[in-house]
């Protein structure tokens, strides 16, 4: 039988894990909903070399990610150097180091990088399309939001069919890049647009993300513009947060009759799901 000061010792250790928990998940949920400025650079560098065909290689440690075929960025120099990581050159036995070319370095010093950060898309600015594209403004609540035009043929009428792309949580219109070239091919306008609390356009009052909530209102806004300037049908490019976005819209849009197609990647379809499973991850559950 357990003494009193012993369950005196036992009540202030659950009463102080819960406390821990609380905080834990009070951190957590901070860390989602309030826009970062910053994020941790977590794949180290192991060099950056020329080839003896005068390309600019890179060699990073072997992950699923970093041998994935493709075209990816990485952001380094606290988010103000990018370079476009490119085709797979060759990989230790081991299987410990993977050595890719270098396409293209848009910012920053490479060779003077420790660490940067992986990401699934590989254009920083409108320009790298190498599409013509016109910076407009949308009305949005609390000002003006950027967002970037991109008319199918370099000349003539813009097409009556728009897309409106959408970024990801705690990303930049350039996110949203990757989705116009397709757009294009099927002689689509596009409408690459920012929304409240990524840093471009107008924050919120409470400089909070909703999750979706409040945010569809700024792709509401896109859709009015396209809309305005002769848009007949709308398509809905989403990337994550920007994928529920576009169901938001799709759903309570007052021109949801135009909406023709929804192209989303990784939505977010249960929030409470995503955050248990984040927090989970997070050693909060």
């Amino acid at each position: 039988m357990k003494t009193p000061r012993t369950l005196r010792f036992l009540t202030i250790a659950a009463v102080c894990a819960s406390s821990v928990t609380f905080l834990g998940a009070a951190y957590f949920a901070r860390r989602v909903v309030v826009p970062s400025t910053s994020r941790r650079e977590d794949l180290s560098i192991r060099k950056v070399f020329s080839g003896e065909d005068g390309s600019l290689r890179i060699e990073l440690p072997a992950t699923p990610l970093t041998r994935a075929p493709g075209r990816y960025s990485l952001w380094f120099g606290n988010g103000k150097g990018h370079a476009c990581i490119g085709a797979v050159i060759a990989e230790d036995t081991n299987a410990e180091a993977v050595t890719r070319l270098v396409e293209r370095v848009d910012s920053g010093d490479l060779h003077a990088a420790a660490a940067g950060i992986w990401s699934g898309y590989a254009y920083s600015k409108p320009e790298q399309l190498g599409l013509p594209f016109e910076d407009v403004e949308i009305q949005v609540d609390g000002g003006t939001a950027p967002a970037w035009k991109f008319t199918p043929t370099a000349a003539g009428p813009v097409s009556s069919t728009w897309a409106i792309h959408a970024h990801g949580m705690g990303g930049k219109r350039a996110g949203a890049l990757r989705g116009v070239p397709v757009a294009r091919r099927l002689g689509i306008t596009s409408l690459v647009v920012s929304f409240r609390n990524d840093g471009e356009a107008p924050p919120s009052k409470d400089s909070r993300y909703s999750l979706g909530q409040n945010e569809w209102l700024d792709v509401e806004a896109a859709i009015n513009y396209a809309v305005d300037h002769g848009a007949e049908r709308i398509v809905l490019f989403g990337w994550s947060l920007g994928g529920s976005m576009a169901l938001r819209a799709a759903d309570l849009s007052a021109h949801s009759d135009r909406i023709i197609g929804l192209v989303l990647v990784a939505p977010v379809l249960d929030w409470a799901e995503t955050l248990t499973s984040n927090g989970s991850a997070s050693g909060f559950a």
